[in-house]
């Protein structure tokens, strides 16, 4: 898939991609807590695909390995 970071949307092709950092709420594997992780939002307005990437840090890469199931 296309990395909307360049400025190409993964969809359409379209070249007027804007982006966005915000928080977002994901699962923990304990009884369905959930966990606050900054994220950056890539969208096209050509077409409305979103692409979203966490801002990884070394503590939420671990954190990542020990709450999510690897697929």
């Amino acid at each position: 898939m296309v990395d909307m970071r360049n400025g190409v949307c993964a969809v359409c092709g379209g070249g007027e991609i804007y982006t966005a950092s915000t928080r977002m709420e994901t699962p923990t594997a304990l009884f369905g807590m959930l966990h606050t992780e900054k994220v950056d939002l890539y969208a096209c307005v050509s077409c409305g695909f979103l692409q979203t990437f966490l801002d990884r840090t070394d503590d939420q890469v671990r954190w990542m390995r020990n709450s999510w199931k690897r697929v």
